[in-house]
């Protein structure tokens, strides 16, 4: 892979060495290293969905990806969660 997700996919594995992944994690450490391997699933899921649309001749529908991704991320909810305390503390 080349180009920003490779560079997404090194810097997701420089974070989880760093982690040390070996060892059970707890608290806001279990959480990131969970995220960690919750985002490259979806870099992977998407690179997959690349390949196979390239070798049926079509186009990658990268934008269709995204919005699957923040659904399953729940993009959403924490935004709301966010403007609502936001709004609130003005």
């Amino acid at each position: 892979m080349m180009g920003p997700i490779a560079e997404v996919v090194e810097n997701a594995s420089n974070m989880a060495a760093s982690l040390d992944t070996s060892v059970k994690k707890t608290g806001t450490q279990k959480r990131d290293v969970d995220y960690i391997a919750e985002y490259v699933s979806y870099v992977n899921e998407s690179a997959e969905a690349r390949k196979a649309a390239e070798a049926a001749g079509g186009a990658y529908d990268a934008a269709g990806s995204v919005a699957k991704f923040k659904t399953q991320m729940g993009v959403g909810e924490i935004d709301a969660e966010m403007d609502a305390f936001y709004a609130a503390r003005k």
